[in-house]
């Protein structure tokens, strides 16, 4: 049995290579429904940038005679579809994230109760493995939000960046560069602070 004092360090590509595949095996489908979504909420925000982009245009050549209220009406209509559609999926995707993170936390705690049944009653009086028992149930619900989140940070930013980023690169090259810029700060920031909470 490994001691309480003494301290495993873990790669995090070692951690979420083990992680992810327990949680998505407890719930596969909802998890491929999770990422659908996540795919197509992503898609969305990018598709309202080039629908608001589209009627600015539009509006822009009203003001000077160029088009009519009807030419318009279209690109207004179209916008709307799109900001109902991204609300739509918002709900959705989070309403979803609810039930898939309660169906995986209930299989992921089936599974730690029947490993628990297979272990020496015996043992139950070791304070150290208590310990860890308990941090392996605190761990139950740890998992599906790991997983959860991973997913969310490829599928749904993914592709919005993805998308995105080819609109602006479409528009000017140079703005997909700015665009990267923008977020190194946020991310330093995210990075810095991961270390911090780490070691807290």
């Amino acid at each position: 049995m490994v001691l309480v004092n003494e301290k495993k360090k873990y790669p995090f590509a070692k951690i979420m290579l083990r992680i992810v595949p327990m949680s998505y095996k407890t719930t596969p489908w909802h998890n491929i429904l999770s990422n659908l979504m996540g795919i197509f909420h992503g898609m969305s925000f990018a598709l309202s940038v080039v629908a608001t982009q589209y009627l600015f245009d539009i509006i822009s050549k009203a003001s000077t005679g160029d088009a009519g209220f009807l030419d318009c009406l279209a690109p207004l209509l179209v916008l709307a579809g799109v900001t109902v559609f991204q609300q739509v999926m918002n709900g959705i995707h989070n309403f979803h994230g609810g039930v898939l993170f309660a169906k995986s936390a209930g299989k992921l705690t089936s599974v730690f109760h029947s490993k628990l049944l297979r272990i020496d009653p015996s043992q139950l009086e070791d304070t150290a493995f208590l310990d860890d028992v308990n941090k392996a149930r605190e761990g139950v619900n740890a998992l599906p939000y790991i997983s959860m989140t991973l997913s969310i940070f490829i599928f749904f930013y993914g592709s919005y960046f993805a998308s995105i980023g080819a609109y602006l690169f479409r528009l000017k090259p140079v703005l997909l560069i700015t665009l990267l810029i923008a977020f190194i700060p946020a991310m330093l920031a995210q990075i810095v602070r991961a270390k911090i909470f780490t070691k807290l």
